[in-house]
């Protein structure tokens, strides 16, 4: 819940921001982002995923104690590495207005390597209320300490410090009841038992660091190679691009990725895993496919209206993305398998080949054209890796493979033409008052929302209440 809520401040917020922000500013802030990042998955070389797992709270204490060291002499390296490189870093990403502001960068690494540790500390104690109010508290502060500075004209510091109140946002709240209940523990702790407990985890920094880095690497690259090849502003609107599409459909593939992988676990002792990876997979294309097809067909105009006209072309981005994030919505819950079949080398093995896909496909872009090109490139060579690994892991579940093509086939006759007709009629240049061809702009917006709307109720939310009623039968 918290989560949900916290992404539709976020939403609700985006609209203000880039009336106050320009590209360039989001291009400066997804630097910022990329580089934050890459560097937040070592911080804390992983420990902190470790502070569940001891039967005792006084050995899950030791860890976070660990953590929080680890995470200090990292932050401390961070802050000698901006002192020294900053304005080559600035040269590098092609973007030098970051330079005066790359001493948040240590903050930003400290505050946000904070939360995560409690927050995990929080989950080994059960406060999931907590940590949904952190969510919520996070958004809000970010929104509100963004728009404040947009509205004094502080760009683009004012979204670096938004940027850093929303990653650190609760953290507070989270140490204070650490602290009031637990704090006796931290008498205990002594330099022995944390480096027991670091020879103990030892696996997690030698292995969950490279493979956490390698999905890191994937998302946050492309925000630092479209500014270093092209410029901060054309990673602006990939960004804007990015997280407007993505964080909802995030949202509702985290919440089936944790429900598929209590049934699969159960499934997989019963000898029903095929049969219910067969269905999730027909399912998540049948939910996903139509909302993420048709929010492409209008997405430069919806993005010109929401954002302001220099922000259409981030919505034509998001029509070159829609590929990648259909696979990606219906593969990422199905991720769960490596650990039910017990191949988490295979998930690495995934994120290696993905990482390389998508820096292969933005090179090729590169070569070949210009940012559009580079965004298909890239989106494209994700979206077979998705679709790739999707197929391979539910068909090693089980899942015949015949019947998993069959359910994308579906999907894709069931959608596409009524996407095509749509992009064939769609009136040109409507929204600057310079209409050239297609049908008059309110006749399009009534075939556009009937069509859309309809075959998204009949592909998604049919499915949905067809499975409940299933689920309320077999109870």
């Amino acid at each position: 819940m918290g989560s949900g809520v916290s992404q539709v401040i976020t939403l609700l917020a985006a609209p203000i921001l880039t009336r106050l922000y320009s590209p360039a500013d989001y291009g400066v802030l997804a630097v910022y982002t990329g580089i934050l990042g890459l560097v937040i998955v070592i911080a804390s070389l992983r420990y902190q995923l470790a502070i569940v797992l001891p039967r005792t709270d006084g050995s899950a204490a030791s860890i976070l104690v660990l953590a929080l060291s680890v995470l200090f002499f990292n932050v401390v390296l961070a802050a000698i590495a901006v002192a020294f490189l900053g304005p080559s870093i600035g040269a590098w990403t092609n973007a030098p207005q970051l330079t005066p502001y790359l001493w948040l960068l240590p903050v930003g690494i400290a505050l946000a390597g904070s939360y995560q540790i409690f927050n995990y500390w929080a989950i080994r104690k059960g406060e999931f209320k907590i940590i949904a109010r952190t969510k919520i508290q996070q958004s809000a502060s970010m929104a509100a300490t963004q728009v404040f500075f947009g509205l004094v004209n502080a760009a683009p510091v004012g979204l670096l410090i938004g940027q850093i109140f929303g990653q650190a946002g609760g953290l507070l709240r989270l140490v204070r009841s650490a602290w009031s209940e637990d704090r006796h523990l931290l008498a205990r702790i002594n330099t022995r038992r944390i480096l027991q407990r670091a020879r103990r985890y030892r696996d997690f920094p030698i292995y969950l660091t490279l493979g956490g880095l390698m999905n890191s690497a994937g998302a946050q690259l492309p925000l630092i190679l479209f500014s270093a090849l092209f410029s901060p502003a054309i990673a602006g609107l990939y960004l804007l691009a990015f997280r407007v599409i993505n964080r909802p459909a995030g949202v509702l593939s985290q919440a089936i990725r944790q429900v598929f992988l209590s049934g699969a676990a159960v499934a997989k002792r019963d000898g029903r895993l095929g049969s219910l990876t067969c269905r999730a997979y027909a399912g998540l294309t049948r939910i996903g496919f139509a909302p993420i097809v048709f929010v492409g067909v209008i997405a430069p105009e919806l993005f010109h209206v929401l954002f302001g006209p220099e922000w259409a072309v981030a919505g034509t981005y998001v029509q070159w993305m829609v590929p990648w994030l259909a696979t990606s919505f219906v593969a990422s819950p199905l991720t769960t398998l490596n650990v039910v079949l017990e191949r988490q080398r295979f998930g690495l093995a995934f994120q290696t080949v993905l990482l390389s896909a998508k820096l292969g496909g933005i090179i090729l872009g590169n070569f070949i054209g210009g940012p559009l090109t580079t965004v298909a490139c890239y989106s494209i060579a994700a979206a077979i890796c998705y679709l790739g690994f999707g197929l391979w892991i539910s068909a090693a579940a089980g899942a015949p493979l015949r019947s998993l093509l069959k359910a994308i086939g579906v999907e894709l006759c069931a959608v596409l033409p009524f996407a095509i007709f749509l992009v064939a009629t769609k009136p040109d240049g409507w929204l600057d008052g310079d209409q050239q061809s297609g049908l008059s702009p309110v006749i399009w917006l009534l075939l556009f929302f009937t069509i859309s709307i309809s075959v998204v109720l009949w592909r998604s939310f049919t499915h949905i209440y067809r499975q409940t009623a299933m689920a309320r039968r077999a109870a």
